[in-house]
């Protein structure tokens, strides 16, 4: 065995210059590695099912919760942070097509014993750079077209595209563009994680910072915010100069979304409000419709999913079916992502 030698190096308080030089290095890789670490796990939870289903968002947070606990405890120890998930494994799923937790637990038994002992890894070594290289051509390639089908799910949005196109250009340039730089600022621009996941962040907060004609709306989810919601919608379109036939397609794709939500608020007791806040978003001819709400998990089911088994849930009531096949028609895109506390419905609708 070829076991490390044990010591902690214990605490260090002194925050001198060389801390407040190095912290906005570390935060900015923590950031990326976060934002890699969204994009990885989403892939793999899409990819750990044989029907297409909307990702469950709250497996993601249980993914970055254990990635943010296993980062700390390693800056306590004194050593290198964890590996952050990798979304190879969906290639490896997609070969074997086996997506078993037992077999992720004895992969990782598998890994600690590869660090421990050093013949085993020399057995990994010693395979010739030309296979490994090829392998990993097919790897990256499958992994690749699996990232790009979870970005560009449903109609193509440019602020997406482009988002999405820039970043990568600049992650895979970032070699070339650390020439410009020298110093600390070299090695941190020549790392194609850091200059790509801070393109994408930098952009996105852009593009929401400069919807100067994003309007919201904070209320409760409750019958009696039907009305509320549907006046909001009205004067939006009014205000946008929407056609009759496009302002009543926007205050029906509000009305069922609030109505599914409903559905399930219903079954839980009178006195637990949930606040809701909508916000519409113009996108040229379309509109985002964005309703957030705080779920407090309490809402049970998905209605992207719905939406995509529309006639084969026998669960779904007659009733449910229309109010899903009415959104369904009328909005062009609907996605809804689950969180712990948090449920967010965003939907496209044509003008």
């Amino acid at each position: 065995m070829s076991l490390p030698t044990l010591g902690w190096p214990g605490f260090d308080l002194t925050f001198g210059i060389e801390f407040w030089t190095l912290l906005p290095v570390f935060v900015i890789v923590n950031l990326t590695a976060f934002v890699k670490a969204v994009g990885d796990l989403s892939v793999i939870q899409r990819a750990s099912y044989r029907s297409q289903s909307a990702v469950d968002f709250r497996s993601v947070q249980g993914g970055l919760n254990v990635y943010g606990a296993g980062t700390m405890v390693s800056g306590l120890l004194g050593t290198l942070p964890v590996a952050a998930p990798w979304a190879v494994t969906v290639v490896y799923i997609g070969f074997t097509g086996v997506a078993s937790r037992s077999v992720g637990i004895y992969l990782g038994l598998l890994t600690m014993a590869s660090a421990t002992f050093s013949k085993l890894l020399a057995v990994l070594v010693a395979i010739p750079s030309p296979v490994v290289g090829a392998v990993y051509v097919v790897i990256f390639g499958m992994l690749f077209v699996e990232g790009a089908k979870t970005v560009f799910t449903g109609p193509v949005d440019h602020r997406r595209a482009a988002i999405t196109g820039v970043s990568m250009v600049l992650g895979l340039s970032a070699g070339a563009l650390s020439g410009l730089f020298d110093g600390t600022a070299s090695l941190l621009v020549g790392n194609t994680i850091v200059t790509g996941g801070m393109a994408a962040i930098g952009m996105t907060a852009l593009t929401e910072l400069s919807g100067l004609r994003t309007r919201k709306l904070r209320t409760d989810l409750s019958q009696s915010s039907l009305p509320v919601v549907d006046d909001f919608l009205s004067q939006f379109a009014d205000a946008n100069s929407w056609t009759d036939e496009g302002k009543n397609r926007l205050r029906l794709v509000g009305e069922e979304v609030m109505l599914n939500l409903l559905e399930a608020e219903n079954s839980e007791p009178e006195e637990r409000k949930r606040s809701l806040v909508a916000t519409v978003r113009p996108q040229g001819g379309s509109v985002e419709l964005e309703i957030v709400v705080a779920s407090d998990d309490a809402f049970q089911g998905n209605i992207e999913n719905r939406i995509a088994y529309l006639g084969q849930d026998e669960a779904l009531e007659e009733e449910q079916q229309l109010s899903v096949r009415i959104l369904r028609h009328y909005a062009s895109l609907v996605h809804h992502r689950k969180y712990y506390g948090l449920d967010i419905v965003s939907c496209h609708v044509e003008k």
